[in-house]
């Protein structure tokens, strides 16, 4: 089958440029799973681990899901002294932040709100 010239360009044309299709926008994600665990926090979907997080203490107090589940905030202290509380990627378990509980005054930092003391 021979092709018009016309066609024939704009197919060669699109083969040299290429095709570029974005993701679709992230608005957050749904059906997420929290498991606490000894020293961490296992992210799950569809019953399949996402991301296990590693907190800095070993016993976890506390923990919220924001920002439209993308992100979990943890509060883990040891057997004493100071707590702490982290910001994680619920995508990826990677730390974003952190701050000791006792450091957390006037609601800030504001994804700390709620975690103090």
């Amino acid at each position: 089958m021979k092709l018009p010239s016309g066609i024939l360009a704009g197919v060669t044309l699109l083969l040299i440029a290429g095709c570029t299709i974005a993701p679709p926008r992230q608005r957050g994600y749904a059906d997420l799973q929290v498991n606490v665990e000894q020293a961490s926090v296992r992210l799950l979907r569809n019953e399949m681990t996402v991301a296990l997080i590693r907190t800095q203490f070993t016993n976890v107090e506390n923990w919220k899901l924001i920002n439209g589940n993308t992100e979990i905030v943890v509060k883990s202290r040891g057997n004493h002294g100071p707590a702490a509380v982290e910001l994680f990627d619920t995508r990826t378990g990677i730390l974003k932040d952190k701050i000791m509980a006792f450091a957390i005054q006037d609601g800030k930092p504001q994804w700390a709100q709620g975690f103090g003391g």
